[in-house]
């Protein structure tokens, strides 16, 4: 986990903490805590960005590199070596260098596993384009196995709690938790794309920047994509999804026929949300809801987003973080002539678990398909997880779909 993260999780324990202080010198300290909680904040994005530069010129400096004549296996550059194996004129003596990434493709077709290095270089693009990743907003779970359950709690503990027990008394018997469990099924989620002639004729460094940029796109777009839009039915389940076709997420769904008020808003944080007392509920919404809020001022024409050096988007609304995604991951919701903008109230890393194989495999082939008849090669992208809406943490979330115009 990166420094700064883990300073903002401190800082919203730390302002958590603040609730019911009456006397000046707690609520001066707290103040003097949480200012220098945040100056860290700054310094630890700053020292996280000059990294992330470093990377970045190092990934560039590496695919400049073009070794020229014979030169020794030892030193041969692993990229070149991966991309040549892709496309198929890597010799025999070049295989071996990477033989412990090889695996078994589909009907006896090769295919090589992406490694660590390889992991980085994708990274690194991903960074570079910005490109939005869903994982920073859901829980994700690594796992080993293709299929496996979850045990999670069915019912809720009383509220009363313990009773008290008279001296010499009897102790009352409390609730006995009953439990289900939730299965995951690890897919495989894949795609192909047939090379050109002119690109296979281009340099080993070119095809190995065409073929990272390839597989860093369509992964991010993947999991995005699974996470608010999939069916649950031989795919991840989807939360948008779960909402229109009377799911459980149906239960935490209202649809508005006006915009939402500030009011609104509150309600839904102070009341619906009353569960979540740690602080982590946030406001995820695309650009038509972003826009909307971004518009929303009280009677002194103070805006209610408020800049906020602590938060990934720079600002907070009724002090709670936004996270934006792009509309082809989460659409406006179409109901007869309306057109509602979604807003999902709560803690999305409660609700929704992503369990990831960790496991990216590149095949290619020139006589499969059409790659034969056209004189192509073809390559295809593989790579498995599930993801799945945890039933137990339903309060943890409140999803609004408002029409706002």
């Amino acid at each position: 986990m990166l420094k700064s993260t883990e300073l903002q999780t401190k800082l919203v324990e730390v302002r958590a903490s603040t609730e019911g202080l009456t006397k000046a010198d707690e609520i001066k300290a707290k103040i003097s805590e949480i200012e220098n909680i945040q100056a860290q904040i700054v310094l630890a994005e700053m020292e996280e960005n000059e990294e992330r530069i470093e990377a970045e010129k190092e990934f560039k400096i590496q695919n400049k590199t073009k070794k020229e004549g014979k030169v020794d296996m030892e030193n041969k550059n692993f990229r070149e070596i991966f991309a040549k194996a892709v496309i198929g004129t890597a010799t025999q003596e070049e295989l071996k260098t990477i033989s412990n990434l090889m695996v078994e493709g589909e009907k006896g077709k090769g295919g090589i596993a992406i490694g660590d290095d390889i992991s980085k270089d994708i990274k690194v693009f991903q960074d570079q384009r910005r490109m939005f990743d869903v994982r920073n907003l859901i829980n994700v779970e690594k796992v080993g196995t293709l299929k496996g359950t979850r045990p999670y709690v069915t019912n809720q503990p009383e509220a009363s709690g313990f009773a008290s027990v008279d001296e010499n008394g009897d102790v009352q018997a409390l609730y006995e938790p009953t439990f289900d469990d939730m299965s995951y099924v690890v897919r495989s989620y894949a795609g192909f794309i047939p090379l050109t002639k002119e690109l296979l004729e281009d340099d080993v460094t070119s095809i190995y920047n065409f073929i990272v940029e390839w597989l860093g796109e369509n992964e991010l777009n993947t999991y995005a994509y699974q996470v608010f839009q999939g069916t649950g039915t031989k795919s991840a389940q989807g939360i948008m999804t779960e909402t229109k076709v009377g799911g459980a997420l149906i239960t935490r769904t209202e649809k508005l026929t006006v915009a939402p008020t500030i009011k609104k808003f509150k309600t839904v944080f102070n009341v619906d949300l009353e569960a979540l007392i740690n602080g982590t509920e946030t406001i995820t919404t695309n650009s038509d809801g972003y826009d909307y809020l971004d518009g929303l001022e009280d009677k002194n024409g103070t805006p209610y987003l408020q800049p906020s050096v602590t938060s990934a988007s720079g600002f907070r609304f009724l002090g709670r973080e936004i996270n934006t995604v792009p509309k082809k991951f989460l659409k406006n919701v179409t109901d007869g002539a309306d057109t509602l903008v979604p807003f999902i109230c709560g803690d999305l890393k409660q609700i929704y678990t992503m369990y990831d194989r960790r496991q990216m495999v590149v095949e290619s082939t020139k006589i499969g398909g059409e790659a034969w008849r056209k004189r192509k090669t073809e390559v295809m992208g593989d790579f498995r997880f599930d993801g799945k809406i945890i039933p137990s943490a339903l309060e943890s979330i409140k999803i609004l779909l408002a029409k706002l115009a």
